[in-house]
């Protein structure tokens, strides 16, 4: 981080929190607000002027895949002769 402002906590109930660190970045020059929560947060929002960036809970949303793990993944669900259709990748992907 190339200068770090002052950050600050969110306290919300039963001990979650959220901690918002704004910087400027070495890489860009960019301003940027590094958003850090408990373990326990539950669903929040983020707001940029008027329109919402973010409406969840960060537990509940799946972390994506890269394309190696996507491969290895779709690769254990089919053997190696199988012909694969469309319809079988969306039912591997979206139960």
């Amino acid at each position: 981080m190339a200068y770090l402002y002052s950050e600050f906590v969110v306290r919300a109930s039963n001990g979650r929190w959220l901690r918002i660190a704004p910087f400027i970045s070495e890489i860009d020059g960019v301003p940027v607000l590094q958003i850090d929560t408990s373990d326990n947060i539950g669903r929040f929002r983020i707001n940029l002027n008027r329109c919402t960036l973010w409406d969840a809970n960060p537990e509940a949303v799946e972390r994506r895949m890269s394309a190696s793990e996507l491969i290895n993944y779709l690769s254990s669900r089919f053997a190696d002769d199988d012909e694969v259709t469309l319809s079988d990748l969306r039912k591997v992907l979206a139960p």
